[in-house]
């Protein structure tokens, strides 16, 4: 068994990443626009019993819809576990990002519920996929070196 992290910048070596067997995961770029082949990437490595750590943030969605996001995360989700993998998807939070575009949650209250509510959707239904709502808080503490491994 091995734990995979795939995905943004919670995802690296600076992140979650760091304490991952193996870490797939990209700075600044977008679900569709670098995540996809970073995901790409890891699939075939994934084996049976991997617990493979998905993070998607809210600035992460690229262009795209509601239904799309929930549509792709469903579908890497899907290949994941019938590799053999047990996908955790890490929750978000409402943040200061100001990059703008459809990914932004300033200005926008409620923004992270609702994207909290498209991915435990996207887990709905998969016994090998779950969803983590406290993850990105702890995923955060780890990158600002306010969790200890002792």
């Amino acid at each position: 068994m091995s734990i995979i992290t795939i995905g943004d910048s919670i995802a690296t070596e600076g992140g979650i990443g760091q304490f991952a067997d193996r870490s797939y995961a990209t700075v600044g770029a977008g679900l569709y626009t670098g995540i996809d082949r970073a995901f790409e990437r890891a699939i075939p490595t994934i084996r049976e019993g991997d617990i493979v750590l998905l993070s998607v943030g809210t600035n992460d969605w690229g262009i795209g819809t509601d239904a799309g996001y929930a549509a792709t995360l469903r579908g890497y989700i899907d290949r994941i576990t019938a590799a053999g993998g047990e996908v955790v998807l890490l929750g978000v939070r409402e943040t200061g990002y100001e990059g703008g575009g459809y990914a932004s949650t300033i200005g926008t209250p409620g923004r992270a519920e609702r994207i909290n509510d498209l991915l435990r959707e996207a887990v709905a239904g998969n016994p090998n996929a779950h969803f983590s709502e406290e993850s990105i808080a702890a995923a955060n503490s780890i990158a600002n070196g306010e969790v200890h491994g002792n």
